[in-house]
């Protein structure tokens, strides 16, 4: 009994400490940064190129932003441009470069693994992300992984190369938990859960994707 006891005192524990975060796609004012932060919100992920390869000048924005309203949990992410565009390896150097450029910096960024954005050839799809890697390492910040299970066995199939990088998992169901996850690429567990998207937030934000981490 008192084991029970002991168990759910733990999960309380963890429950309060979970953290609360937000990706969006518009221009977000420090201002309502400050806002969303009296909100509950802790970390931000914003978006450094659109997967048209370009730079998203608002996303970086949006970092330097977060950041100035008191942020530090402060990421990137890059939603790539697989065909007809820059190399990854530049792609990635020049989100890097315009952030610096902007007087600002994030912690982990993020590969955005979507089939959309990505070939069908495995083997392809695998040098391209193995030299985003290799970029984002190169220029000494982290690397992580935003992808479902899907996306990610129909991009990469059975490949695990990625699985020693954190996870930022999408599952829209509305839950801040990792209950329903299932094994894939590696992973044993998500660091991050997208679970819900395009909601109209607090402070006036419309489009806002909910972001929790335990």
């Amino acid at each position: 009994m008192k084991l029970v006891s002991l168990i759910a005192f733990v999960l309380i524990i963890r429950a309060c400490y979970a953290i609360l975060g937000f990706d969006v796609y518009q221009s977000i004012s420090e201002v309502t940064f400050q806002c969303l932060a009296k909100n509950g919100y802790s970390f931000f992920i914003g978006r450094m190129v659109i997967m048209t390869g370009d730079i998203d000048n608002a996303g970086i924005q949006n970092i330097k932003n977060a950041r100035s309203a008191g942020f530090t949990n402060v990421d990137g992410y890059i939603s790539p441009c697989t065909s007809g565009c820059a190399s990854p390896s530049d792609q990635v150097q020049a989100a890097i470069n315009a952030t610096k450029n902007a007087g600002t910096t994030v912690g982990t960024i993020w590969l955005d693994v979507e089939t959309f954005e990505w070939t069908y050839i495995t083997a392809t799809n695998i040098q391209f992300i193995t030299d985003m890697v290799n970029t984002i390492q190169n220029n000494g910040y982290k690397v992580g992984i935003y992808t479902t299970d899907t996306d990610w066995n129909i991009v990469f199939g059975a490949w695990t190369g990625a699985s020693s990088f954190p996870l930022w998992w999408l599952n829209y169901d509305n839950q801040t938990n990792f209950n329903n996850f299932s094994p894939f690429g590696g992973w044993d567990a998500p660091t991050i859960k997208q679970y819900n998207g395009g909601i109209n937030g607090p402070c006036g934000v419309p489009n806002l994707n909910l972001n929790w981490r335990p």
